[in-house]
C-alpha cells in the first residue's frame, strides 16, 4: 500500500463480494476451525526437517517454532473471526487494512489444507485452472469451492491493499 493514497484509508474496510449459502459458509467454517487447531498444535520442534543441524542452538530452534506456532494460528484465527461474524455470506464481506495481510496469510493456509485433504487427487496446475466442476466428487466440489472462494477473497483483498497489482504494475 503506498503512502500517496493509493491504497485503501486507514478507517476504510476493504470490501470483498461473496454470498453463499448457509452449508457452504458452515463447510468453510469447519474447514477453517481444523485448520486453526493443526495451526495451535503444530509439533515442538520441526520433526525431520532437517533444521537441526543447521541450529545447534535448540534453545532458538524453540523459539523460531513457537513464533511460527503463534503466527499461523493468530494468522488462521484472523480468518475464523471474519467467518464468525453473523453476516458473513450475506452481505459484502469487510475486512479492516491492519487485519488484512493475516487474513491473507490465514487463507492461503485453509487452501494448503484444502490442497492437502479433500483436494489431494488434483494438481495444483488443476487447482489453478478452470475445473469441470461436475466431474469432480461432492466432497472434491465442496473442497474445490471453498479453495476459489478463499482465492477470490485473497485476490480481492490484495488488490484493495496495492490497487497496481490490478493494473498489472
Amino acid at each position: 500500500m503506498s503512502e500517496s493514497g493509493g491504497g485503501p484509508s486507514p478507517s476504510a474496510g476493504l470490501r470483498v463480494r461473496a454470498r453463499l449459502s448457509p452449508p457452504f459458509r458452515e463447510l468453510l467454517r469447519a474447514v477453517v476451525q481444523r485448520v486453526q487447531v493443526a495451526a495451535a498444535t503444530l509439533p515442538e520442534t520441526p520433526v525431520s526437517s532437517g533444521m537441526e543441524d543447521k541450529y545447534a542452538d535448540q534453545e532458538l530452534l524453540a523459539a523460531l517454532t513457537e513464533e511460527l506456532r503463534a503466527g499461523a494460528a493468530e494468522e488462521a484465527g484472523e480468518l475464523a473471526r471474519l467467518l464468525a461474524r453473523p453476516t458473513f455470506g450475506m452481505a459484502d464481506i469487510i475486512v479492516e487494512p491492519a487485519t488484512a495481510e493475516a487474513v491473507i496469510r490465514g487463507s492461503v493456509q485453509v487452501r494448503l489444507h484444502l490442497h492437502e485433504t479433500l483436494l489431494r487427487d488434483l494438481s495444483a496446475e488443476e487447482l489453478d485452472g478452470r475445473q469441470e466442476f461436475f466431474r469432480l466428487s461432492p466432497v472434491e466440489q465442496h473442497g474445490y469451492a471453498c479453495y476459489r472462494l478463499l482465492i477470490h477473497l485473497e485476490e480481492s483483498l490484495l488488490q484493495q491493499l496495492d490497487p497496481g497489482l490490478a493494473a498489472g504494475e
